[in-house]
This record gives C-alpha cells, sequence and structure tokens, in this order.
C-alpha cells in the first residue's frame, strides 16, 4: 500500500519512558503523529495503480490548508534507492557554510523524530517540534472533516510541519529526501524545484514501486518537472535513455555524472558537487560544507580498538557499497550484527556479507509494528553459507549482540552492524542516547 509505502523507512517507534519526564511535551506531540497511523485509510493503492494520485492531492490539500508554506523557498529534491540522504546532506552542507538559509527535511531518522527536520547546522528543537503539531492540529481536523482524500498521514503531516519550519526560518533553500519513490510521495507537492536528483535505480520497495528497474524509474522520474535541472548517477543505458526522454518531454535539462572510476561515495559527492556549482555556490565553501556534513549509521565510525562501524544498508544496492568500504579497512576478525526487515532480500544481503565475517551475531529490531525477518531462519540460511571456522550466536536482544562482540572483539578486530536501521539506530544509543541528541540537536 502506498499509503504505508510514503513511510517505508521511517515507521514510528516506541517512546522510551526514561526521557518522557524530561522531554513530555515533545513526547506527547511524537505520540499523536505516529498516531495518525491508527486511522483505516481504504484508498489502498500501489504506485502503478493511477489512482494513487489521490495520496498526493492528499498532501496538497493539507498544503493549501496551511497557506502554502512549501511556495516560500527554493528546494532541490533528491531520489534515488542508494545515497540519497548523503548527498542530501552534503548539498545542505554546502548551503550552510556559504552563507545561505537552508532546511533539509530527510527520511528516516535513526533515533528520534527531530532528525528528519534541519535549519541551519542544528535540528529544530524539541519546544519548535511541539509548537508546530499543535499549529497543524486545527488543519488536519478541518481535513478529517472537509477533506474529499480523507485524514493526512504521518509522513504528511510531518513534511507539511518541515514546510512551515522552514518558512518560519525564511530560509532561502531546502534540501529534500524522497520519502519512498517519487512520484507520489509527499515531497513531490512542491513547485518544480530548482534540482531534481535521482541519485540510482535498484530493486528496493518492490512491492510498491514494481518489480522491475523501469517501472521504478518511472517512479522516481515523477520529480523530474519543467523548468529543472536533473541530475543522475545511474549508469544502465535503457534507464538513462529513459531519464533523458522524460527530461526532454518535460522541458528539463539534463545531467549525468559518469563512473569514470568512482567509487559509490565518490559518485554522491561529484552529483553533490555538481549540483552545488549549478546554484553559484564557491569551490571553497562547497569543499567546507563537504567536510562537515554528516549522516548518522551511514558506515558510521563509533569507536576504534575496537572499530565498530554501524550502517543502515538494507539492500543489494547499499550492502554493495557497504562491502566495498569494508574492504578498504584493516582488521584482524571481523564480527557481523545482522538483522533484516522481513520484505528484503535476505538471501542475497546474508550472502554478500557472511563469507567475510569470522563472528556472526543475528538479531533482530524491537519495533512492534515493523515486521523484521525471522531471526531463526536467518540463523539456518547463515548456518549454510558462513566460513569454515567461524562462529554463529542468535540473540533476540539487539543490545545482547552488541555487549557479546565487544566481549569478545579483540582491540585490532572490527563490529559492524548492518541489515536495517532500525537495528542500527538502536544500537547508536550506546554511544548518543536519545536524550543527547535532543538537548544538543546534533547526532554528535
Amino acid at each position: 500500500m502506498i499509503n504505508d509505502a510514503l513511510n517505508c523507512r521511517d515507521r514510528p517507534r516506541p517512546v522510551p519512558t526514561l526521557y518522557m519526564d524530561k522531554f513530555p511535551s515533545y513526547y506527547k506531540a511524537v505520540n499523536f503523529l505516529e498516531g495518525l497511523a491508527n486511522m483505516q485509510d481504504k484508498h489502498n493503492f500501489t504506485a502503478a495503480d493511477s489512482r494513487a494520485v489521490f495520496f498526493l492531492k492528499r498532501t496538497e490539500f493539507l498544503l493549501n490548508l496551511l497557506g502554502h508554506p512549501e511556495r516560500s523557498f527554493k528546494s532541490i529534491h533528491v531520489a534515488g534507492t542508494s545515497g540519497k540522504g548523503s548527498v542530501s546532506a552534503l548539498i545542505h552542507s554546502a548551503l550552510v557554510v556559504s552563507g545561505k538559509k537552508a532546511g533539509l527535511f530527510t527520511s528516516p531518522f535513526v533515533t528520534t523524530t527531530v532528525e528528519k527536520i534541519q535549519a541551519g547546522a542544528k535540528y529544530i528543537s524539541p519546544k519548535e517540534f511541539t509548537d508546530l503539531v499543535e499549529k497543524i492540529k486545527p488543519a488536519l481536523d478541518e481535513m478529517a472533516v472537509t477533506s474529499p482524500y480523507g485524514p493526512a498521514s504521518y509522513f504528511e503531516a510531518l513534511f507539511a510541519m518541515a514546510a512551515l519550519y522552514f518558512k518560519k526560518q525564511k530560509c532561502e533553500w531546502a534540501v529534500l529526501e524522497v520519502g519512498c519513490g517519487g512520484r507520489f510521495d509527499a515531497t513531490n507537492a512542491i513547485p518544480a524545484p530548482k534540482i531534481s536528483i535521482i541519485t540510482n535505480i535498484g530493486l528496493d520497495h518492490t512491492k510498491t514501486l514494481g518489480k522491475t528497474l523501469k517501472k521504478i524509474a518511472f517512479e522516481k522520474a515523477g520529480i523530474i518537472k519543467k523548468g529543472s535541472n536533473f541530475w543522475t548517477t545511474e549508469q544502465r543505458p535503457k534507464l538513462l535513455v529513459f531519464f533523458k526522454n522524460t527530461c526532454k518531454n518535460k522541458g528539463t535539462k539534463f545531467h549525468h555524472i559518469e563512473q569514470n572510476k568512482r567509487d559509490y561515495a565518490g559518485l554522491n559527492r561529484e552529483l553533490a558537487r555538481q549540483a552545488c556549482r549549478h546554484i553559484g555556490l564557491k569551490e571553497k565553501d562547497i569543499k567546507k560544507g563537504f567536510s562537515n556534513a554528516f549522516t548518522p549509521c551511514r558506515f558510521e565510525t563509533m569507536q576504534t580498538k575496537p572499530l565498530i562501524i554501524l550502517d543502515g544498508a538494507h539492500n543489494e544496492d547499499k550492502i554493495k557499497s557497504t562491502v566495498y568500504n569494508l574492504q578498504r579497512l584493516k582488521y584482524k576478525k571481523l564480527f557481523l550484527i545482522i538483522g533484516m526487515a522481513g520484505d528484503k532480500d535476505h538471501s542475497k544481503i546474508l550472502k554478500m556479507l557472511v563469507p567475510l565475517a569470522d563472528r556472526i551475531f543475528i538479531t533482530r529490531f524491537e519495533l512492534a509494528k515493523r515486521k523484521c525477518a525471522d531471526p531463526g531462519m536467518l540463523y539456518h540460511e547463515t548456518q549454510m553459507i558462513k566460513k569454515k571456522g567461524a562462529r554463529l550466536f542468535l540473540y533476540l536482544d539487539p543490545n545482547h549482540a552488541l555487549k557479546q562482540a565487544l566481549k569478545l572483539a579483540g582491540k585490532n578486530d572490527a563490529i559492524l552492524a548492518t541489515g536495517s536501521f532500525y537495528l542500527v539506530g538502536k544500537l547508536r544509543e550506546h554511544w548518543y542516547p536519545e536524550e543527547w541528541i535532543l538537548t544538543r540537536r546534533k547526532s554528535r
């Protein structure tokens, strides 16, 4: 169902009672937004269904009630199967360094909801977040009565809040990361962006976007609009022809970043660099902005001796990047902590990672509303493909998996936790608890 898929990496999570006393109003606001998911939606379409435009019209209806805050800034719209979060962060950071007032809306959050909305160098504060929820409640109430499309979803409400925040902060620019797909994503309710980006195309969220690369490309190409400039790092000739034709039909200028022996990170950086140059940012600001850019749980080093890396990679393309980055590191033994969502291609991901590991810890994420892959199934599948001498463990508590890996790993070993943002986001709290992030409005 596309209405659920719009939050495909961004499901509501349980509120830790530990922090309820310190940020009570914030958590009440978060609970209100997450509770929007419990209103039944009779319009359960996939993106391939022409009726799915219903969801985009619903976002437009909400933004109209709020006075169209999305028209108050120039936007850069970023879609793609892999790398869109990193590209968004790079461009936003360069804008901030250049002295531009710039907003950033991302999906998913890693630890706490405020991570999705940022203006300048800091996340929206818990108080500002709470105030915005109160501000949109009357519009949500009105939608429930007057909207021909029904009440707003969790993701739609969050995007509307972000647009209101960017307007209040007088942002000149906003970098908007697509939640899922593109054509009917809530972020596509914006006017034509100055730049639209599709990093690449891979087989992910196939139940929603389609089971072929061409169908997925079609959904993501929905962000290409008349008068924009379009960039992509996609390398497949047939998909490039499709993007070129789409740009020609829409009156959009096409730009392509060629591989030229660049790795995944190199391609993303060059794509972001070209976009920044196009809007007139200086090279020194781009360079400094890129050095300042940070996205948590994207092959993030948490500590050394042993080396601990958290990576939210959860599909085949992202895992390829993870393996590439891992092979560039030096370590004695690899300790792998892995858990996945139930709708991922577990076999392919396990075959890419398990043979590299000396110790494997199968686990799960603890989010009740999102189905995880059966740990027992992953255990038995891993048993068949692990290398000789590798040891295999299963812990239903991900914190126990991390604790045991830390206990067994030597100072020259590496621990990699991956497979799901829900998993690594939880483990990241070992170093950066939610209270730390909410208090400082940054992730590190």
